[in-house]
């Protein structure tokens, strides 16, 4: 049953890199996640490794939620699930209709490491074109809005 379900996953990684989605970023950090449990001694079977090797529908929903139908590639807004400037940023986003991409570093290690990139040392870190925001100001983001045009 799993496997129909892969198999799913796959065909549509192509339509879904469209909008941003990186089924390859979400199947190699699972892959990490297997090898490091066949070391860990955690997994045991092909069917442990099966388990933990198939994102789950939860997974695949919040990244396709999470960062690739949130926004336009020009404002990304690196959060965390529990920061609460990270949650009063993404309600001013969604009152403004400001459209921007969510990456979650506590979910997605391609966002962790777009993350340390730039130097980020907490959340929410915004990035507006070139500039970026350590927390959140909204004068200071529209201010960032305006000197790029978006």
């Amino acid at each position: 049953m799993k496997r129909p379900f892969l198999a799913v996953l796959l065909s549509l990684s192509l339509s879904f890199s469209a909008y941003g989605f990186d089924l390859n970023s979400l199947l190699k950090d699972k892959a990490e996640n297997v090898l490091q449990g066949v070391i860990s001694g955690d997994i045991r079977s092909v069917d442990d490794a099966i388990n933990a090797a198939i994102p789950s529908v939860t997974e695949v929903s919040e990244s396709l939620t999470g960062e690739a139908f949130a926004g336009s590639g020009e404002i990304t807004m690196y959060v965390t699930p529990t920061c609460g400037y990270c949650k009063k940023a993404e309600r001013y986003m969604s009152q403004n209709g400001v459209r921007y991409n969510r990456r979650d570093v506590t979910k997605n290690k391609s966002a962790m490491n777009d993350f340390r990139e730039l130097g980020g040392r907490g959340v929410p870190l915004i990035t507006v074109g070139d500039e970026q925001m350590a927390g959140f100001d909204a004068q200071r983001f529209e201010k960032m809005r305006q000197r790029n045009g978006l």
